[in-house]
């Protein structure tokens, strides 16, 4: 049976054993006030507060597991202890409501669409492991979060990685620990946000980017063959890095073409006459064999196509150690490459190909 606990402005009430601080002499602001010893919620208690909750640095509140749910309209405010057990803490029938202080939660929510969260700015609230953030405005009257002072970050640690949120209105936010992802095409940049910054970051829209030699480990991004003999097989010698760059999961896509102005040589399925065959392999950073390229890694002129993983038809992995198919963010993988010459020329110029790599969405 659940226990509701209703609070409205100043009001006194003891349903519950704890010493609280909630008379006339409370400050208006604050409508339920823990001023000293420790406030217990118990296992689907659910506290109803039609104004601010205030826990100063001699209280507490403590729910036990349960799911106790703590609903306030107003501001909440921790500088003393909260243990927020597998609680959710919510925000509801707000206009403009406002988190002072650092504070611990397992869930936080607010789904009152064209509200706004103000968070003191440089705090830090954090999500525990199990919880989770819930952020729900709607299309035109999205939830504003900002902070306390313009241009200064404010931070959410959602420890256990797990949200939902959509149409928000988000500026000086800042996630750490983990991504805080937003539905993609629901909410709003407003400026000085870290969605841009290397995890953690917030994301709020799909970035599909690659990075071909993050590291700048092949001089002027150019990888040079050599001298080889017509009809003959070179490899790379050396890694090609490519780094996911983008803010969510990608699936890399390969094509190449000729560089070399008026160019007899075109890429193809079979070498011959000005015919090259170019195969591209991902593996990890040791040197494949040279007879480890297949038929499915030969790389198409005109055409992007999309790798594979080695049970899906291994299309641009050697042995399915590594392969550019649902790439994570930030993850860097192995490129190599085998190039097989033609067997005659019309040219004795030296010969420019250009390998193309793009992010799609998988």
């Amino acid at each position: 049976m659940k226990t509701i606990i209703k609070y409205m402005a100043v009001a006194v009430c003891f349903l519950i054993p704890a010493v609280l601080f909630a008379d006339d002499s409370t400050p208006p602001e604050y409508n339920f006030m823990v001023e000293y010893g420790t406030v217990t919620l118990s296992g689907g208690t659910i506290l109803d507060v039609d104004g601010s909750v205030y826990i100063s640095t001699e209280g507490s509140i403590i729910a036990e597991s349960g799911g106790a749910d703590i609903r306030l309209t107003k501001r909440w405010t921790s500088t003393g202890t909260f243990t927020p057990g597998d609680s959710t803490v919510e925000f509801y029938d707000i206009t403009v409501s406002t988190l002072y202080g650092n504070t611990t939660f397992y869930n936080l929510k607010c789904e009152v669409a064209g509200s706004t969260i103000v968070f003191t700015a440089g705090s830090t609230q954090t999500i525990t492991s199990g919880g989770a953030l819930t952020l729900t405005g709607t299309s035109g009257s999205e939830i504003c979060l900002r902070s306390s002072l313009d241009g200064v970050g404010w931070y959410i640690d959602n420890i256990g990685d797990l949200e939902s949120v959509s149409y928000v209105n988000l500026k000086d936010g800042n996630a750490s620990g983990n991504n805080i992802s937003a539905e993609f095409g629901t909410s709003i940049d407003s400026g000085g946000n870290d969605i841009l910054e290397p995890p953690p970051h917030w994301i709020l829209y799909q970035i599909l980017s690659v990075n071909i030699d993050p590291e700048g480990k092949i001089p002027g991004g150019t990888y040079d063959f050599g001298e080889v003999d017509l009809a003959g097989s070179s490899q790379t010698i050396n890694t090609i890095e490519v780094r996911n760059d983008g803010n969510t999961v990608e699936n890399f896509a390969i094509k190449c073409e000729t560089n070399t102005a008026n160019s007899p040589w075109y890429p193809n399925t079979a070498v011959g006459n000005d015919m090259f065959v170019l195969r591209a392999g991902f593996h990890t950073a040791s040197q494949p064999l040279i007879t480890a390229f297949g038929a499915e890694d030969v790389v198409s002129s005109g055409t992007y196509q999309t790798c594979q993983t080695q049970g899906g038809g291994g299309r641009y992995t050697i042995d399915g150690s590594e392969d550019g198919e649902s790439v994570p963010e930030n993850d860097t993988i192995d490129l190599w490459l085998r190039l097989d010459m033609p067997t005659t020329t019309s040219t004795i110029e030296d010969q420019k190909i250009i390998l193309y790599i793009r992010a799609e969405e998988p």
